[in-house]
C-alpha cells in the first residue's frame, strides 16, 4: 500500500489547533496541521482554549495516525455480472450521496475511509459477490 503523508488533500476548512498546553497535542492531527501547514496563512478555523476545559478531553481531537484509504470502482465492477453492474453503480452513488462524488472517488480525487469501503463492499456481498473484492487503489494517508 502506498503511503502519502502530505497535506495536499486537506480541505481549506480543516481546523487548526495552536494550544501548546494540550495533553493530546503530540497525537492530534489538528496540531500536526497547525505545525506543518500554517506558514503564510493569516486567519482560519481554529480550536479555542475552552476546548481544553471539556470533560473527557478536547471534543475536536483527531488521531494523527495515517488511515488506509481507497479509490476507484473499476476492479469491483469488472468482476460483476452485466445484469448487476448498473444496479451496483446506482447503489454506490446512493450510498455516497451523489453521482459527482461517485466519479470523484472513481478518479481518485476523493478517497474512501475504511468504514465507507466496508459499506460499499457489503453492497457487493449482498448480491452474492465474495471473491476478488478490491478497489482500484489504496493509499495510507491522513483522514481529513
Amino acid at each position: 500500500m502506498e503511503k502519502i503523508l502530505d497535506f495536499s488533500r486537506m480541505p481549506a476548512h480543516f481546523r487548526r489547533c495552536f494550544l501548546k498546553e494540550c495533553p493530546q497535542r503530540s497525537e492530534c492531527l489538528l496540531a500536526l496541521v497547525s505545525d506543518k501547514v500554517c506558514g503564510d496563512e493569516l486567519w482560519g478555523r481554529a480550536v479555542f482554549p475552552a476546548a481544553l476545559k471539556q470533560e473527557g478531553g478536547c471534543p475536536f481531537f483527531q488521531s494523527a495516525q495515517p488511515v488506509p484509504m481507497a479509490w476507484g470502482f473499476t476492479k469491483l465492477l469488472a468482476n460483476t455480472r452485466f445484469c448487476d453492474m448498473a444496479g451496483l453503480r446506482v447503489a454506490i452513488q446512493q450510498y455516497l450521496g451523489s453521482r459527482t462524488l461517485y466519479y470523484r472517488v472513481q478518479h481518485g480525487e476523493k478517497l474512501l475511509k475504511p468504514e465507507q469501503q466496508e459499506a460499499i463492499l457489503d453492497l457487493f456481498r449482498q448480491r452474492g459477490y465474495t471473491k476478488d473484492l478490491a478497489f482500484d487503489g489504496y493509499v495510507e494517508t491522513y483522514d481529513f
